[in-house]
């Protein structure tokens, strides 16, 4: 009689994760400012994303001290930010590589500013392409790391009792982003 071993058992696949269509977000770099900025992204079709974020807090700055030019003084300002991401995930749906465009308002402002109570704000608006990569655990914890580049626009305007003064640039800035949350 001859035996013949059964075949070893053959390894089901692990279970495929599911579906997540929103995911919550922080981003930890801004609470160093101290800004608290959070996100939200909702899944648009299978590859492609539109992200809103917010954010608000207070930022420290040095100006120049107005009785000594040496010395600067450290003045906290207000900050108020709102944008939106566009993102496409050509590898897997809502999450791994990403492509996209990021779209950023930025308003910062002062009722006081220096010693001569000065008022003021700056608005600035971004425009510019990212690339990232999002990790989504199987529990649905979730890491979002983009970088890219954007041209913004800035308005600056300064006014005490002598005068108003104001002032617009444009120039190139670095986007980097990190984010934490949850994906649903």
């Amino acid at each position: 009689m001859i035996y013949v071993a059964a075949p070893p058992p053959v390894a089901s696949p692990p279970p495929p994760q599911p579906p997540r269509d929103v995911t919550l977000s922080f981003s930890p770099l801004h609470l160093l400012l101290p800004v608290l900025e959070l996100q939200a992204e909702l899944r648009l079709g299978n590859y492609f994303g539109l992200t809103a974020f917010g954010g608000v807090g207070r930022v420290t700055v040095e100006v120049p001290d107005s009785y000594d030019p040496r010395a600067t003084d450290e003045e906290a300002l207000t900050l108020y930010e709102a944008g939106a991401i566009l993102s496409v995930y050509p590898l897997e749906p809502f999450r791994s590589l990403m492509l996209g465009v990021e779209l950023d308002w930025v308003h910062v402002s002062s009722d006081d500013l220096g010693d001569e109570s000065i008022q003021g704000f700056a608005t600035g608006l971004s425009l510019g392409p990212l690339l990232g990569y999002k990790h989504v655990s199987a529990a649905g914890f979730t890491v979002v790391v983009q970088g890219g580049v954007a041209r913004i626009a800035l308005h600056a305007e300064a006014s005490d009792e002598a005068g108003t003064d104001e002032e617009d640039d444009e120039q190139w800035v670095p986007i980097l982003n990190l984010n934490l949350g949850w994906s649903f």
